[in-house]
């Protein structure tokens, strides 16, 4: 059992995803190196501290709702939202959250997953620039234009 433990422990904490739980209470109470890389503190430095530390003010009252929906259906999976790096920054995150629950099914916690988004949103935006220049260009021409594939 306690080499199971050890094998998905390891794999918890190798993960590039952040990986964190909280009790009930929102204190967290593990951190992976995923979340240490993505959102910027150590695991020392923020188990035992509220989740909100990673949350944007004006989001909390819609993650408190997230937190009621998961302990009432027991998850949420691939919803898109914000979370601060310790720099202040907002970061897109898709995060998949799951309730924790104790040997009798009495729930104990929660379990999040995050992706974290940057790369795809700033690509995503990049299309967009590059289509609109594309369509600019396309509507500032007098000429008409005949494409063949």
């Amino acid at each position: 059992m306690k080499e199971v433990e050890g094998y998905l422990a390891s794999i918890v904490e190798s993960s590039a995803d952040a990986i964190m739980s909280i009790d009930l209470k929102g204190t967290i109470t593990s951190w992976n190196k995923g979340a240490e890389d993505i959102f910027g503190y150590k695991a020392k430095e923020i188990v035992g501290k509220h989740y909100y530390v990673i949350v944007p003010k004006e989001l909390r009252g819609e993650t408190e709702e997230l937190r009621k929906k998961v302990l009432k259906k027991g998850y949420i999976r691939n919803y898109e939202t914000y979370r601060l790096h310790r720099d202040g920054r907002k970061i897109p995150v898709n995060l998949t959250i799951s309730v924790i629950k104790d040997r009798d099914g009495k729930p104990i916690g929660t379990s999040g997953i995050f992706k974290d988004l940057s790369e795809r949103k700033k690509l995503e935006q990049e299309i967009k620039e590059t289509r609109d220049h594309f369509r600019n260009i396309l509507n500032t021409i007098q000429e008409k234009i005949c494409v063949i594939d």
